[in-house]
Parts: structure tokens; sequence; C-alpha cells
């Protein structure tokens, strides 16, 4: 028995192997508060509503708090935003004084109580970034705190070598050799695999939220509607510039791909690493999906002068899953090297 968990920025998915089959649990890491009222709580939970009682505040979880937010909102409440547990990758404790315990509410929901005792639960955890003064350090313990408390043997797993041992990618013979990107909506994650051994690894913030936050200003329009913009119009084969959104997410994009593919090269002359052989690129996470990206990476890509030859660039096979199922695929290693000694 093993589990995997990506701990994202805007989703939470869990992973495990069901017989021939890897099952996969999605939940928007995501609440709401809203004030206890007479028979508010009888009301949520008979409706089947995600929550939990902080004090006497409840919380909305997950999808249930984007409905209910968005059906207050509708009827004017001023009150009704959403909050996150985490931002810019990491838990948004500074902010959000709630955050700790609604994302354990959100994780439990997940993946549920460990199947076997001890079970061992590999998490997603970000490099440090390296444009920003946070760091993972208060993030993982309290993941790790979280899982244990859970019943779990939690173990940490750099989010983009998750992805390595999700996709495989290659040099020449090597296997699980290559770069792997993840485009998250808090941040970046940038590893450098070299048979699954990371050799160059670093994030930075400023990814798909940062992205809608600044076409928000540019255009007028709130985050959240430049957010469903994205998700449903945003097709970069096909840019209409007369709209100031499309034209804005076209522009910002193209500054975080250079600016990806900028620092990694500076980070890859840094470490004194050379290789033979041409590298290969693998892209996932959830700001890599709208229609067009794997070609607008490709044209960025070939304006930059790189210190090594790249093989070609791939998206991930599953873009919201991959990050779960090689945190997945690292438990249940884990779970044999348990088990032999």
């Amino acid at each position: 028995m093993a589990t995997g968990l990506d701990a994202g920025t805007m989703f939470l998915v869990g992973s495990r192997q069901e017989e021939d089959n890897v099952s996969y649990v999605s939940q928007r890491n995501c609440f709401m508060t809203i004030s206890e009222g007479d028979d508010v709580e009888e009301m949520l939970t008979s409706a089947g509503a995600k929550i939990v009682k902080i004090g006497n505040k409840l919380n909305v979880l997950g999808e249930d708090a984007i409905v209910f937010s968005n059906m207050l909102s509708s009827f004017g409440a001023t009150d009704a935003s959403l909050k996150r547990p985490m931002r810019d990758g990491v838990l948004n404790s500074q902010e959000e004084k709630n955050s700790i315990a609604v994302l354990s509410s959100l994780i439990e929901g997940v993946i549920g109580a460990p199947r076997s005792e001890g079970e061992i639960c590999v998490f997603s955890a970000p490099s440090n970034p390296i444009n920003s003064e946070k760091n993972n350090v208060f993030h993982s313990a309290m993941l790790t705190q979280i899982l244990s408390k859970l019943g779990y043997t939690p173990i940490a797993l750099n989010e983009a070598l998750s992805i390595i041992y999700a996709e495989n990618p290659s040099m020449g013979e090597m296997p699980m050799s290559g770069i792997a990107m993840s485009l998250g909506a808090g941040q970046v994650n940038v590893c450098m695999a070299v048979r699954g051994y990371p050799v160059v690894e670093f994030s930075m913030v400023g990814s798909g939220d940062y992205i809608d936050q600044q076409v928000s200003v540019l255009s007028g329009k709130s985050a959240s509607a430049v957010t469903k913009i994205k998700e449903t119009r945003l097709d970069f084969g096909n840019i209409d510039y007369g709209d100031m959104v499309l034209a804005g997410l076209d522009i910002h994009y193209s500054e975080l791909l250079k600016n990806i593919l900028k620092n990694f090269a500076k980070k890859f002359s840094e470490s004194g690493n050379t290789y033979d052989h041409p590298v290969e690129i693998v892209v996932s996470g959830g700001t890599a999906k709208p229609e067009g990206f794997e070609q607008k990476f490709n044209e960025i890509l070939a304006e930059m002068d790189l210190p090594f030859e790249v093989k070609g660039v791939r998206m991930a096979g599953d873009l919201m899953n991959s990050v779960s199922k090689g945190c997945l695929i690292k438990a249940m290693q884990a779970e044999k090297k348990k088990q032999i000694s």
C-alpha cells in the first residue's frame, strides 16, 4: 500500500494503485469562511457540503466553497470571497490564520485514512524560490505533521523531480534523465535529473496566479474573470491582440517562459555539468493547459541561447495528475524497500 499526494496551490491530487490502474482524487485547494448561524451547520451538512468548524466559524471547503461563494456573491454578500490555504506554492499561514487546519481537512478528504499501519505517503514539495525570500522548510514540516497525524509515514519529493519519475525522459541511453518543469498556480518548479538523481533544481514564484493578477490590472477585469478566459478561450496559435486579456496573457506567458529558460541556463552553467547527449524537456501543470502551449514553448525555446542541446519538448501525459503519479511511484518504491528490510 502506498499513496502519492500533489500538494498544489490550486489543486490537491491524491493517487493510489488500484489493481492495474492508478486512481486519482482531486480537490480545489480553497475555502470560504462564514459565520455560524441558526441551523447553518446542519443545513450545509445535510446538503453534502464539505466543512470544517474552527472556533465559531464554519469553513466550506474545495469545490463547495466555489459554489457557495458564487451564490452568495450573486445575492450581494460583502464577505463571500474565496481563500487559499496556500499561496506562491507554500502555506499561506500569515494571511490565512486557519490555513493549517483547513489544509489538513482538505488533504484528509483527498487521500483518506491509511489502508495499512504507517502507509507511506510521498508528497510534493517545492524547491526554494530564486526570486523570493520564502523557503519551503516550514511548508514541508507542516505537511509532514499533517500526514503523520493522519497515520501516514510521510516523505517529501521535489515537485519537478516527481515528473521525472512519472514521465521518464531520457538522454541517450540513460532513462530517468532530462529536465522537468512543473508550471503550477503558485510557482514554477524546475529539475534536471540524471538517472533519477537531481543535479539542478530551483523554483520561481510568479506563475499562473501572478499572470492572472497582472493581466487583471492591465485589462480592468477581475483576476477570477481572467482565469476563466485563460481556461476557456486562450489559444496561443490564434491570439486576438485586440482583446486586452488575451493579448496580456500571451505577453506574460512569453516573459514567464523566457525567465524560466534564462534562469535554468544560468543554474546549469553554475553547476559545471556538461552532457554529450541532447536533453529532453517535459512540461506539466495547470498553467501549461491552454491550447497551443507546446507550440508557444518551442517558439520561445528557439529564441534562446542555451548551454546545452535540446532533444525536444513534450507535454506530460496527464498535466493535472503527473506530479501525484510521480509521488506514487516513489512511494511504491519506498514501500518495497521497507518490506525487504
